[in-house]
Protein backbone atom coordinates (compact mmCIF):
# COMPACT_ATOMS: atom_id res chain seq x y z
CA UNK A 1 0.00 0.00 0.00
CA UNK A 2 1.59 3.28 -1.25
CA UNK A 3 1.98 6.31 1.04
CA UNK A 4 -1.09 7.98 -0.19
CA UNK A 5 -3.38 5.70 -0.57
CA UNK A 6 -6.51 5.12 1.46
CA UNK A 7 -7.83 2.05 2.30
CA UNK A 8 -11.01 0.86 1.30
CA UNK A 9 -13.75 1.73 3.86
CA UNK A 10 -16.00 -1.13 4.61
CA UNK A 11 -19.73 -0.65 4.17
CA UNK A 12 -22.43 -1.59 6.71
CA UNK A 13 -24.56 -4.41 5.76
CA UNK A 14 -21.63 -6.10 3.74
CA UNK A 15 -20.56 -9.43 4.10
CA UNK A 16 -16.89 -10.39 3.77
CA UNK A 17 -14.75 -13.33 3.27
CA UNK A 18 -12.15 -12.50 5.82
CA UNK A 19 -9.54 -14.51 7.25
CA UNK A 20 -9.44 -14.42 11.28
CA UNK A 21 -6.41 -12.69 11.74
CA UNK A 22 -8.15 -9.86 11.19
CA UNK A 23 -10.76 -9.96 14.08
CA UNK A 24 -10.29 -12.95 16.33
CA UNK A 25 -6.58 -14.46 16.47
CA UNK A 26 -8.96 -17.06 18.71
CA UNK A 27 -11.03 -18.16 15.75
CA UNK A 28 -9.11 -21.25 14.32
CA UNK A 29 -11.80 -21.75 11.62
CA UNK A 30 -13.17 -18.31 9.80
CA UNK A 31 -16.58 -16.97 9.33
CA UNK A 32 -18.06 -14.89 7.14
CA UNK A 33 -18.38 -11.00 8.97
CA UNK A 34 -21.06 -9.28 8.45
CA UNK A 35 -20.00 -5.07 9.01
CA UNK A 36 -23.06 -3.29 11.55
CA UNK A 37 -21.67 -0.43 12.11
CA UNK A 38 -18.59 2.06 10.96
CA UNK A 39 -16.20 4.40 13.14
CA UNK A 40 -14.78 7.05 10.22
CA UNK A 41 -13.29 8.66 13.12
CA UNK A 42 -11.27 5.70 14.81
CA UNK A 43 -11.35 4.17 11.00
CA UNK A 44 -12.56 0.65 12.39
CA UNK A 45 -15.74 -1.30 11.63
CA UNK A 46 -17.41 -3.25 14.05
CA UNK A 47 -18.22 -6.95 12.15
CA UNK A 48 -19.63 -9.60 13.92
CA UNK A 49 -19.75 -13.50 12.45
CA UNK A 50 -22.13 -16.00 11.48
CA UNK A 51 -21.94 -19.69 12.42
CA UNK A 52 -23.94 -22.62 11.51
CA UNK A 53 -23.80 -24.33 14.66
CA UNK A 54 -26.46 -23.69 16.75
CA UNK A 55 -24.56 -24.64 19.97
CA UNK A 56 -21.67 -21.79 18.86
CA UNK A 57 -24.86 -19.00 18.19
CA UNK A 58 -24.94 -17.38 21.42
CA UNK A 59 -27.22 -15.00 23.12
CA UNK A 60 -29.64 -12.29 20.32
CA UNK A 61 -28.08 -14.62 17.55
CA UNK A 62 -30.08 -13.51 14.35
CA UNK A 63 -31.07 -16.12 12.42
CA UNK A 64 -30.08 -15.70 8.52
CA UNK A 65 -31.55 -18.39 5.47
CA UNK A 66 -29.55 -19.47 3.06
CA UNK A 67 -28.22 -16.78 0.43
CA UNK A 68 -26.47 -18.46 -1.88
CA UNK A 69 -25.37 -14.95 -3.64
CA UNK A 70 -23.39 -14.78 -0.51
CA UNK A 71 -21.88 -17.89 -0.75
CA UNK A 72 -24.27 -18.97 2.12
CA UNK A 73 -25.71 -22.41 1.14
CA UNK A 74 -26.76 -23.20 4.72
CA UNK A 75 -28.61 -21.79 7.43
CA UNK A 76 -26.57 -19.98 10.16
CA UNK A 77 -26.90 -17.59 12.66
CA UNK A 78 -25.33 -14.02 12.97
CA UNK A 79 -23.23 -14.00 16.40
CA UNK A 80 -24.71 -10.28 17.41
CA UNK A 81 -23.19 -11.04 21.32
CA UNK A 82 -19.69 -10.60 19.96
CA UNK A 83 -18.87 -7.82 17.75
CA UNK A 84 -15.71 -7.16 16.66
CA UNK A 85 -13.42 -3.74 16.00
CA UNK A 86 -11.59 -4.03 12.98
CA UNK A 87 -9.59 -1.54 11.11
CA UNK A 88 -10.33 -0.33 7.71
CA UNK A 89 -6.60 -1.48 6.24
CA UNK A 90 -7.92 -5.37 7.00
CA UNK A 91 -10.29 -4.70 3.82
CA UNK A 92 -7.74 -3.57 1.51
CA UNK A 93 -5.81 -7.39 2.48
CA UNK A 94 -5.48 -9.43 -0.81
CA UNK A 95 -7.03 -12.38 1.46
CA UNK A 96 -9.93 -10.58 2.15
CA UNK A 97 -13.06 -10.96 -0.02
CA UNK A 98 -16.57 -8.93 -0.86
CA UNK A 99 -19.16 -11.56 -0.67
CA UNK A 100 -22.00 -8.86 -1.21
CA UNK A 101 -24.93 -7.39 0.45
CA UNK A 102 -26.75 -8.68 3.47
CA UNK A 103 -30.74 -9.63 2.52
CA UNK A 104 -33.07 -6.67 3.56
CA UNK A 105 -34.93 -9.48 5.88
CA UNK A 106 -32.36 -10.46 8.49
CA UNK A 107 -31.02 -6.79 7.87
CA UNK A 108 -34.17 -5.28 9.12
CA UNK A 109 -34.04 -7.77 12.58
CA UNK A 110 -30.10 -6.75 12.71
CA UNK A 111 -31.27 -3.04 12.99
CA UNK A 112 -34.11 -3.91 15.22
CA UNK A 113 -31.67 -5.59 17.98
CA UNK A 114 -29.10 -2.81 17.91
CA UNK A 115 -31.24 -0.20 18.47
CA UNK A 116 -33.29 -2.01 21.03
CA UNK A 117 -29.56 -2.41 22.70
CA UNK A 118 -29.28 1.11 22.52
CA UNK A 119 -32.52 2.40 24.67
Amino acid sequence: MGLLHMPRRPAVRQVYDMPPIYYDLMDKIGHPVLVIAVDHVARKAYVVTRTSHPHAKGKDAVVHPVQLDLGLDVVGWWRMSFPKPVPYAAFDAPADKTCGMLDEATWTKIVSLMQGAEK
